[in-house]
């Protein structure tokens, strides 16, 4: 609203003004953080009779505001006491007359066929019990009787983010490891270790837990050993039947044994990559550009022979100068003596060993790869 005069009249007339830049979401920001009162006397008259009276006394706003206002507060207690004695009643089915130690919110890797993933909820600790319950759906979602508990260890963690975290590693009767996190999984790990000390099965000391590597040991030879593990990107490249390739970058695990080297996609549960030690004609460091908005990423180029052809498989991540010192290592260590891969110059398509044209460049046009010519100009590779 505004404020105008008429032509040269003294009055002022209070005019509405249009604001043609809101938008509905503006209005709905208003209304629920401000509120609306409708106030409203209704008559409704045929042939000047009056016959339908309607008195209309409404109030529109977001809870918050309501309860600003001091109204609906009676309406809020009654809900929000509800819900607590119902949540407590949910509780009751499974916890029963157990008394709860600890509460606290955490998770539990859970993983069966392709699917794996942590699921979340409150760890309820009791004295014969380690419940994790999931109050949304209901569900208790693990459940660790404390007298079969063998050990426990804890131990930091990479996600593919980089975040790194705690988890705790709990093996039980029957060999079988749970991974669990919470707020602090260390007060998590000692109060399960003081109700469990006096059964006789746990000493209170950490067990050598094996690594958390079910992928990888379902493969392993005898006399096999893993010697690399690490969390890469692969350049992998998928051929549907009747369909263009599609190659796209899939996180995974890269393994290096002294025997082969392979490659865990996750999502599928299976390896996609083994390749023998023997196969492999080298590896090389190179910067290639992931998308538009990743560019010059520092890439691990493996290359190697497979049926008379070769081949490169790509991987990208932190590391990646140490995994090719790795693989060189486990190359010069099986005692064979690799193929010196050749590929042609972008440039003058003459035919050169890889490792010299991107390490050094084309001998013959002078050719030097992009991360050659960064760290030509001394800038950081």
């Amino acid at each position: 609203m505004s404020l105008t005069k008429r032509g040269d009249e003294s009055t002022s007339y209070l005019e509405p003004v249009r604001e043609r830049h809101a938008t509905l979401v503006d209005l709905l920001d208003r209304v629920l953080d401000k509120g609306v009162v409708l106030h409203a006397d209704i008559i409704v008259s045929v042939a000047g009779i009056p016959l339908i009276g309607v008195t209309l006394r409404a109030a529109l706003a977001g809870m918050e505001t309501m309860l600003k206002y001091g109204m609906m507060e009676a309406w809020d207690e009654s809900i929000r006491s509800w819900e607590t004695n119902y949540r407590k009643l949910k509780q009751r089915d499974f916890l029963k007359n157990d008394q709860v130690i600890l509460d606290t919110l955490g998770a539990h890797f859970y993983k069966k066929g392709i699917y794996a993933a942590w699921r979340y909820g409150h760890f309820y600790l009791t004295d014969n019990t380690l419940f994790l319950y999931h109050e949304t759906y209901d569900e208790v979602l693990l459940k660790i009787d404390l007298a079969q508990i063998r050990g426990m260890v804890v131990r930091s963690e990479k996600s593919f983010t980089n975040r790194t975290c705690e988890v705790l590693y709990v093996i039980v009767d029957n060999e079988k490891v749970h991974r669990l996190r919470s707020r602090d999984v260390h007060t998590l790990k000692n109060t399960i270790a003081t109700f469990v000390a006096d059964n006789g099965t746990y000493t209170g000391a950490d067990l050598v837990i094996p690594e958390y590597e079910d992928s990888i040991a379902t493969i392993l030879a005898d006399g096999e050993e893993v010697t690399h593990r690490g969390r890469l990107w692969h350049l992998y490249e998928e051929n549907a039947a009747g369909s263009i390739a599609n190659t796209t970058w899939r996180p995974g695990k890269l393994y290096l044994t002294n025997r082969r080297l392979c490659w865990w996609y996750q999502t599928e549960s299976k390896f996609l990559l083994d390749i023998p030690i023997e196969s492999i004609c080298g590896c090389y460091e190179d910067e290639k550009s992931w998308s538009l908005f990743k560019q010059d990423t520092p890439v691990l180029d493996l290359v190697y022979e497979q049926d008379s052809v070769k081949r490169v498989a790509s991987f990208s991540g932190q590391g990646v100068e140490d995994w090719r010192e790795a693989i060189q290592s486990a190359i010069n260590q099986n005692g064979t003596q690799p193929v010196r891969a050749k590929e042609s110059c972008p440039k003058c398509n003459q035919l050169s060993d890889i490792e010299h044209l991107l390490n050094k460049g084309c001998s013959h046009c002078g050719w030097m790869s992009a991360r050659m010519q960064r760290k030509a100009l001394g800038a950081p590779v």
